[in-house]
């Protein structure tokens, strides 16, 4: 980021006066002389959607920190950037956070002396997904970049199996998450049947993806299926398996029995 660009957005959270602006430009040729630092010791956070996460950026003290002359912004990088956390001068401004972020955010004080700036985020949303700045400005200023990656893992599968017709079955599994899932079916002998199967996405409010698949068999009185949602991006896979039993084949039974498939998702009884 180029000075011009720092100092808009400290500018922008009033550093307005000419006398700071003389300051300020002589504080930035300072600081990109190297001798002001702004280092993170991650550039990339990956946590789960509800979840609480702290991301991390560090910066030069030398000796006891001087809490007045302390100013720390977060602010996240979307279209608009919208504010998360401002501390100008030793003091909060929480009147510019952005609504995003209310109730949600909290600075870990504590760690500053330290030269360590703590920013917790709870209950993770979706939204909150995207770059972040941490601007530090102690007597030099600098920024570093973090992204911040959310995932919804497919790990409740809803399983429905419907006769409809004469020995034919159509068979579901639904399930929801982010980011979007491929969706594969084999039967007991891992036959590949996905493209047998319509898959079909939906997403609501919340950005979740509702991701519902759909295989029709026919002639199976006795046989196990499995759905699998294969989530490319944070590679990991979820599986459910579905159950067709014949009520008057003895060996079906017998033979689901003694399995090692655990069978305990959906058994449907045939006449």
């Amino acid at each position: 980021m180029s000075y011009k660009c720092i100092s808009q957005i400290l500018i922008k959270h009033g550093f307005q006066n000419k006398a700071y602006d003389r300051k300020l430009s002589f504080v930035f040729k300072f600081s990109f002389s190297a001798l002001f630092t702004v280092e993170a010791p991650r550039s990339l956070y990956t946590v789960e959607l509800g979840s609480n996460v702290t991301m991390e950026c560090i910066f030069p003290v030398n000796g006891k920190l001087k809490f007045e002359d302390l100013s720390v912004i977060w602010e996240k990088k979307d279209e608009v950037r919208k504010d998360v956390y401002i501390l100008l001068k030793g003091k909060e401004d929480s009147g510019s956070q952005h609504s995003d972020f209310q109730g949600r955010i909290k600075l870990l004080k504590e760690y500053l002396d330290f030269g360590q700036s703590l920013l917790q985020i709870s209950n993770v949303k979706l939204r909150d997904a995207g770059l972040y700045h941490c601007l530090i400005e102690y007597g030099g200023a600098d920024y570093k970049t973090i992204n911040l990656k959310v995932q919804a893992p497919y790990r409740t599968i809803t399983q429905e199996v419907v006769r409809t017709g004469d020995k034919e079955w159509k068979l579901t599994c639904q399930s929801e998450g982010y980011p979007k899932a491929e969706v594969m079916w084999q039967n007991g002998e891992h036959q590949d049947l996905t493209d047998k199967a319509n898959t079909s996405y939906e997403t609501g409010s919340d950005q979740l993806y509702r991701v519902t698949s759909t295989l029709t068999v026919k002639n199976r009185t006795c046989e196990n299926f499995r759905c699998i949602f294969w989530n490319k991006e944070i590679q990991e896979n979820t599986s459910a398996n579905l159950y067709i039993l014949a009520r008057a084949n003895k060996d079906c039974r017998t033979r689901m029995a003694k399995s090692s498939i655990n069978i305990t998702n959906i058994q449907i009884e045939t006449t």
